[in-house]
């Protein structure tokens, strides 16, 4: 065998549906690989070219890897996929200079067992991946159905033997003072009459520790008002009736939100919030309702910038988080990624946003733990269990601690800090 042979993948030019966008090459004896190309094409009738692209390139490694491994792919084992595996974990991206990424590796391995799978009920013939007990067994199982059914039933046994990724653990991606200063600017800066809401929606994540769905709520208004499993979201008649101090900004005032699984909870708010949120009421909300006959009862609405059939109905996590995304743009809050260009199989280095909405929720458990710490609270994650809403304690230091433990910097987070990002003067 030729050490020097590698599957390589090619793009065919005007393909139509139900043709094979990519095909697969072994050089340099520019052989077409039949078993991968058939299933290519066998993908091609309910794929897309991304998709298509994906496994194409999943697939290009995995027999490339088999031929410098001088071993016959159809003859592979479990325990072959488990060391190509771990092989993978050490490969560095040559245009990223970083690893690959979990998830692209856990996707590289399902393609490759639904390869086989597929390979098997096609009749080629392959036996890897010790398939064959679990295609058996799959099909004594599923022995009264039929069709697409019974391919299914097969597949999932077969996604079964793929490795999971070994982590398990929550992406904690709290931000720092700086960062959150950026990004609420960019949000609204703190002077900006009238156009508060992004930023309000933010500090309500950052401040109180909500979920974004628990913040605008899930589903459209009318299921809203129908539904009791979609009553989630903040309402303008929770938010009027309270009563805040402007001279004491930093109580708290409870409020009643719905979380996970529908389960209600009372969340400390704090007074300076309370106060920003009825001034966005009386202004922003108030005229972005105000050509409505029948207003939605939900706090945060598309506002008047938004398109007209739109404006004044409640705002969608989706738009939200396009909103946050070109936030961290502006920020400068963004990674590098390796993208595919478009028509093309070259790749180039894209920025991208490096937080989520979900990351401010984060970094209210981090910044509270530190404050909690610095008061001398001997059980800082109790306050912190109840605002976010988890069942067990162990839940929260589970998610939490290893993150605290690395990074003690953010202990230097104080009030005043604090009063700094939300435009109040310190004492």
């Amino acid at each position: 065998m030729n050490s020097t042979s590698e599957i390589r993948v090619h793009r065919v030019a005007n393909a139509q549906k139900g043709e094979p966008a990519f095909i697969l090459v072994r050089h340099p004896e520019m052989r077409i690989h039949k078993d991968a190309t058939r299933w290519l094409s066998e993908l091609a009738v309910n794929s897309s070219v991304t998709h298509q692209r994906n496994i194409a390139y999943a697939l290009s490694h995995w027999h490339t890897y088999f031929l410098a491994r001088g071993l016959d792919y159809a003859r592979a084992t479990l325990d072959d996929l488990r060391t190509y595996k771990s092989a993978m974990e050490t490969v560095v991206s040559g245009t990223t200079g970083e690893p690959l990424a979990p998830g692209t590796v856990a996707q590289r391995m399902h393609a490759i067992a639904g390869y086989y799978a597929h390979g098997e009920r096609a009749g080629w013939n392959l036996t890897a991946l010790d398939l064959n007990h679990a295609l058996l067994r799959a099909s004594h199982q599923a022995s009264e159905i039929e069709g697409e059914k019974h391919a299914s039933a097969i597949d999932k046994k077969a996604r079964k033997l793929a490795p999971r990724s070994e982590s398990v653990e929550t992406d904690i991606r709290p931000l720092d003072v700086e960062p959150l200063k950026r990004l609420l600017s960019a949000l609204a800066p703190s002077d900006t009459e009238g156009l508060q809401r992004d930023r309000l929606i933010a500090e309500w994540l950052a401040y109180v520790g909500l979920r974004i769905e628990e913040a605008l709520g899930n589903g459209n208004s009318s299921s809203y008002e129908r539904s009791k499993k979609k009553r989630k979201g903040l309402t303008v008649y929770q938010i009027q009736e309270l009563v805040a101090d402007p001279d004491h900004p930093f109580d708290h005032q409870a409020v009643r939100v719905v979380g996970k699984y529908g389960k209600g909870r009372n969340v400390a708010v704090p007074n300076w919030l309370i106060l920003k949120t009825q001034v966005y009421i009386q202004g922003e909300r108030a005229r972005a309702v105000k050509p409505l006959s029948k207003p939605t009862s939900r706090l945060f609405v598309s506002g008047e910038g938004a398109q007209l059939i739109h404006r004044g109905k409640p705002l969608s996590i989706r738009r939200y988080q396009a909103i946050f995304a070109k936030a961290c743009m502006r920020a400068g809050l963004t990674t590098l990624v390796e993208k595919h260009l478009s028509g093309s199989d070259q790749t180039r280095l894209v920025h991208v946003p490096k937080h989520s909405a979900h990351d401010l929720r984060h970094t209210y458990a981090v910044m509270t733990y530190f404050a909690e710490v610095a008061l001398g609270n001997r059980e800082p994650w109790k306050p912190i269990q109840a605002q976010l809403g988890h069942k067990s304690l162990q839940t929260t230091i589970d998610t939490y601690l290893a993150f605290v433990s690395a990074h003690m910097q953010w202990r230097d987070l104080r009030r005043s800090s604090v009063r700094e990002l939300v435009g109040l003067p310190n004492a």
